[in-house]
C-alpha cells in the first residue's frame, strides 16, 4: 500500500487492477539486469555456506 501511495504521489495517476504492473523504473532496472545477464557482467556466484563467501571475499 504504502508503495502505492508513493507512485500515486510520483505519477499523479491511480490505477486499480488485480493484475500487478511493473512500474517505468522497475521495467528499466530489470532492462539492465537482462542485458548484464546476456553479456555476462555484474553476476555474482551462488555461495551456499559462510565458508564458501568467505573463500570468495578473500580471493578478491
Amino acid at each position: 500500500m504504502n508503495a502505492s501511495l508513493r507512485n500515486f504521489i510520483r505519477a499523479r495517476e491511480v490505477r486499480v487492477s488485480d493484475v500487478p504492473h511493473m512500474t517505468p523504473e522497475l521495467e528499466r532496472l530489470i532492462g539492465i539486469a537482462e542485458r548484464d545477464l546476456k553479456a555476462k557482467r555484474n553476476i555474482s556466484l551462488l555461495l551456499k555456506t559462510p565458508t564458501e563467501a568467505e573463500c570468495y571475499l578473500n580471493a578478491l
